[in-house]
């Protein structure tokens, strides 16, 4: 995803947590020039330290906005997200005031069938949600924008 949205050049894997480390990139757009930060997965147990989740939560911390990414190959992007929101609101509930985009990735994967529903489950959350294929590309664009309406301060 930082790859598509930056000039950045991560570890790219077909396998969950291939990002061991954060990794910076910056978006530029004719207007604005975004830090993104591309934190490694948040996993149960992360506000108890568990992994590395402490030190990547405190990232999470300095945030303007938040993007929440869910692989929409997951066996449950329902349990996936609310794994995702309780481990940011028992490190420190006031995350979610943060400005946040909710994507959906891997929509490659999936059946037309299979994308309608996981999209019904995630926005029956009450989240606005996007989706895109950061290997195929789809959806991007549409990010992006997003991206540059939730208002994320501009940096020198």
């Amino acid at each position: 995803m930082i790859s598509r949205l930056t000039n950045a050049r991560p570890e790219v894997g077909p396998y969950p947590f291939t990002t061991l480390s954060p990794s910076l990139g910056v978006f530029s757009n004719d207007e604005d020039r975004l830090v993104i930060a591309d934190i490694p997965g948040i996993i149960e147990g992360a506000h108890k330290g568990k992994g590395l989740g402490l030190a990547f939560l405190k990232h999470i911390e300095r945030t303007n906005i938040l993007l929440w990414v869910i692989d929409g190959a997951s066996r449950s992007v329902t349990e996936d997200y609310q794994t995702l929101r309780n481990e940011l609101v028992r490190f420190n509930e006031k995350i979610l005031e943060k400005g946040r985009v909710l994507v959906l990735n891997k929509i490659d994967l999936l059946a037309e069938p299979d994308l309608t529903a996981r999209m019904q489950a995630l926005r029956d959350s009450g989240e606005e949600v996007l989706s895109v294929s950061a290997l195929k590309g789809w959806g991007m664009d549409g990010l992006k924008e997003r991206l540059k309406k939730k208002g994320a301060k501009r940096v020198a």
